[in-house]
């Protein structure tokens, strides 16, 4: 009979990979891009950074971790230079070393962000949705409606978090019904716009296309679909 293998506990094996791992200078103080997911913050900076093929499918995930001390440092510089805070969505380039744990798996700790490329990123999206609404004759349809002399039904259109989005005390003496949405943009397929966003119930409403996969809003009952 053969003799039976003889193996070594699941901790000495993971032992044995972290060594590797952090031995591994190329995995030290890397450069690296991925799309920021389920961000959440408690003292310290916790998030998934993913990425996606062309399809949209996630073909490859990982947990990170920004320590309060860093994240301070890291969240002021990207929000001094791209005007926002990190958040859900965002693609950006990190600046992480791999840790491993026996008990954890792996991980990355974040120690720097590049704001500059992720303008470029925006800047990209928003030439890339210009130039597809150009294409599909949608660049020009809120040009083609005409504004009633006293307007009565405002939509706001603003980031979230966006302190000036809602409306201006002053205006409430014109007598106007506000819809307010919050809009995210996260990349994906256009759908149609909210009735909510209908200037007038006596006009048609037509609709337009944004690029988003997330959207709500506070849609007027008078506003024909």
């Amino acid at each position: 009979m053969a003799d039976s293998p003889q193996g070594i506990s699941l901790h000495d094996f993971l032992s044995r990979l972290k060594v590797v791992i952090m031995r591994e200078q190329s995995l030290l103080q890397q450069w690296v891009i991925a799309e920021i997911s389920d961000l959440r913050y408690n003292r310290h900076c916790y998030m998934q950074l993913l990425e996606k093929d062309t399809a949209g499918n996630t073909i490859a995930t990982v947990r990170a971790t920004i320590w309060h001390s860093t994240f301070l440092a890291v969240n002021s510089k990207f929000q001094a230079a791209t005007g926002q805070p990190l958040a859900n969505g965002l693609k950006v380039m990190l600046q992480v070393s791999a840790n491993f744990s026996e008990q954890y798996g792996l991980s990355l700790n974040v120690t720097d962000i590049s704001p500059e490329f992720t303008l470029g990123d925006m800047q990209r999206l928003r030439r890339e949705i210009i130039e597809r609404l150009t294409r599909e004759g949608l660049i020009d349809l809120n040009k083609e409606l005409s504004i009633p002399a006293t307007p009565q039904r405002i939509a706001v259109i603003s980031a979230a978090g966006n302190k000036k989005r809602n409306p201006n005390a002053r205006a409430v003496r014109y007598v106007a019904v506000f819809n307010v949405a919050v809009i995210h943009i996260r990349g994906g397929e256009p759908f149609p716009l909210s009735p909510a966003f209908c200037p007038d119930s006596r006009t048609e409403c037509r609709y337009s296309r944004r690029y988003g996969v997330q959207h709500s809003s506070y849609p007027d009952p008078h506003c024909r679909s």
